[in-house]
C-alpha cells in the first residue's frame, strides 16, 4: 500500500559515530541491556515515537492513505515494530542509515581530523549529515523529518497528564497538518523548513519531497567535500558567500538585519553551515531553487491585520533545542545519578543561574508530559523485550521528578524561593503546562507583528545597490 506521509527521527550515540577502524565490533542488541548506553535515552526515543505516531494516526484516518514513522536508532528494540504498528500506522525501527550516505559523512570526519579543521565534522555532531537519507524515502509521497527533542503532538502528553477526556484539540492539531501537506503535495516545493537566528534552514523540522536523483546528487556533494577542509567564506563545493550566489527571490531576504547571521555575516559561519542546516539549504535553495521557507510560503496560514490564524496556539510544536543547553534525556540521565541521595543540591545548584533553573523547569514539565505518555502506554500488553526497556526508561522519568519534586521542597523550606526565577518555579512545580516559546505551526511571516523578525521588503535590491 502506498504511503502518504513519513515522520522520520535520526539517534545516534557519540561513542558509535565514528568508531575506529581497529576497534572491535559491538552488536547493537549489546547497548540496550541494562545500564547500558542506550538506557538514558529510552525515554526521549519512546515519548517521541508515541507523539508522533498519534498525530500519524489522525493524518490517517483523514484520508485513505497509510502512514509510517521511522526511527533511525541503535537503542530501540526490534520489538517495538510489531507494538506500535496499527492497520493504518506502520513503525519502523533502522539500526543505521544508507552504506553511501554513512561512508560520505565517514569520509568528512576523516578529513576533519587529518586536517585538525572544521569542529562541526570533527564532532558527532557530523552524524546529523544523515538526516539526508530523508532525500531516499521514496516509497512516501513525503517526509516530515523531526528532530527527538521535538514534540509534535504535546497537546496529547498535556491531556494524557492531566487525565482529561476528549482530543478535539488533537484532531484539529491533525487537520491544520493535513492542510499543510496536502498544500505541499500540490505545490512543486522540495522542501519546506523554518529559518532559525542564524540558519536560513532549521533542521530540527523540514518537510521533504523525495527525490532519488537529488539523494544521489547530495551523496556525491558530501563525497566531493571530503579531502579539503570546509570553506567557511564560500561554503559547500566553494559556491559563494552568502550575499552573492543567494537567489534573489529567496526568501532569506526577507528577514530583517539581525535576525539572520548567515546574511549579517555574509559567510558560511552559521549555525550548522558544515553540517545539515547549511547542506540542506545548499541542495535545495542554492544548487536547487525549490526549496524555501514555511513562513513565506504558499502553504502557511492565512493573515489577516499581522495576526495569523495559527497564533491562537492550538496547532502548535514545541522545540526542547529551541532554548539552548543541554537535551532533556541528558538532563534525565543526570537525575538518575542524583537519585539516591536526592538532596536539595540539584535545584540548588540551578539556583545561582537563571539559565539552568528555567532549563531544570522545562526538564521537569518535560518528564511528566513524557511519563504520561509512558504510563498509558505500560498499561497495554507489549513483548518481553519492549517492555523491558519500557520499565527503565519511566523509572528514570519518574524517579528525576520525584528528586526534583524533593528538592525543590527542600529549597523552599529552607525560605531560599527568591534564588529561583518565578517561570522555573511554575514550571517545576506545575503539571508540565508551560511550553515557553511553542511555535506555530503555520503562522505566516509578519512583518509589522511585535518581536517581527522578517521586513515587508526584500533586502536583496538594497543590498546588491550597496555593494554596487
Amino acid at each position: 500500500m502506498a504511503v502518504e506521509a513519513a515522520f522520520v527521527t535520526s539517534h545516534f550515540l557519540p561513542s558509535r559515530c565514528f568508531p575506529s577502524p581497529s576497534a572491535p565490533s559491538t552488536p547493537s542488541s549489546s547497548l540496550r541491556g541494562p545500564d547500558g548506553p542506550c538506557e538514558p535515552h529510552l525515554a526521549a526515543l519512546l515519548h517521541w515515537s508515541l507523539q508522533t505516531h498519534a498525530l500519524a494516526d489522525l493524518l490517517a484516518s483523514l484520508s485513505s492513505a497509510r502512514h509510517s514513522l521511522h526511527l533511525f536508532s541503535e537503542c530501540l528494540d526490534p520489538a517495538w515494530e510489531h507494538a506500535l504498528s496499527t492497520p493504518r500506522v506502520a513503525f519502523r525501527v533502522h539500526e543505521a542509515h544508507r552504506a553511501e550516505l554513512r561512508a560520505a559523512v565517514a569520509a568528512l570526519h576523516s578529513t576533519a581530523e587529518r586536517f585538525r579543521c572544521c569542529p562541526d565534522w570533527r564532532q558527532p555532531k557530523a552524524a546529523t549529515l544523515y538526516k539526508w537519507e530523508v532525500m531516499a524515502m521514496v516509497e512516501a509521497r513525503v517526509v516530515v523529518f523531526l528532530d527527538l527533542d521535538l514534540e509534535v503532538l504535546p497537546q496529547r502528553s498535556l491531556r494524557l497528564l492531566h487525565r482529561r477526556r476528549g482530543g478535539g484539540v488533537e484532531r484539529k492539531v491533525a487537520s491544520t497538518w493535513h492542510q499543510l501537506l496536502s498544500c505541499f503535495l500540490a505545490s512543486n516545493y522540495s522542501l519546506l523548513a523554518t529559518p532559525d537566528h542564524s540558519s536560513p534552514v532549521n533542521a530540527a523540522l523540514m518537510i521533504a519531497r523525495p527525490s532519488l536523483p537529488l539523494y544521489r546528487e547530495g551523496v556525491d556533494v558530501l563525497s566531493s567535500a571530503a579531502g579539503r577542509p570546509f570553506d567557511f567564506s564560500r561554503g559547500w563545493r566553494s559556491v559563494g558567500t552568502p550575499k552573492a550566489v543567494l537567489p534573489a527571490a529567496d526568501a532569506a531576504w526577507w528577514r530583517r538585519p539581525g535576525q539572520l547571521e548567515m546574511l549579517d555575516w555574509n559567510s558560511w559561519r552559521f549555525v550548522g553551515a558544515s553540517i545539515d542546516q547549511g547542506f540542506f539549504f545548499y541542495m535545495t535553495r542554492l544548487l536547487h531553487t525549490h526549496g524555501t521557507d514555511l513562513r513565506t510560503s504558499a502553504c502557511a496560514a492565512p493573515s489577516r491585520d499581522g495576526v495569523s490564524e495559527a497564533a491562537e496556539h492550538t496547532t502548535y510544536f514545541y522545540h526542547f533545542g529551541a532554548h539552548g543547553g543541554p537535551k532533556p534525556e541528558r538532563i534525565a540521565a543526570a537525575w538518575r545519578r542524583e537519585a539516591r541521595p536526592c538532596a536539595a543540591r540539584l535545584v540548588g545548584a540551578a539556583a545561582g543561574s537563571r539559565t539552568a533553573a528555567e532549563a531544570l523547569g522545562r526538564a521537569a514539565g518535560w518528564a511528566r508530559r513524557a511519563a504520561a505518555a509512558l504510563g498509558e502506554l505500560s498499561r497495554a500488553p507489549l513483548a518481553a523485550a519492549a517492555a523491558a526497556q519500557l520499565r527503565p526508561a519511566l523509572r528514570q522519568l519518574e524517579g528525576g521528578v520525584r528528586c526534583v519534586n524533593e528538592s525543590l521542597a527542600a529549597w523552599l523550606a529552607e525560605g531560599r524561593r527568591g534564588g529561583l526565577p518565578p517561570s522555573a518555579v511554575a514550571a517545576i512545580v506545575g503539571g508540565g503546562e508551560e511550553l515557553p516559546r511553542a511555535i506555530s505551526l503555520r503562522a505566516a511571516a509578519c512583518a509589522s507583528c511585535r518581536w517581527a523578525s522578517y521586513t515587508a521588503k526584500s533586502r536583496y535590491a538594497e543590498e546588491h545597490t550597496a555593494d554596487a
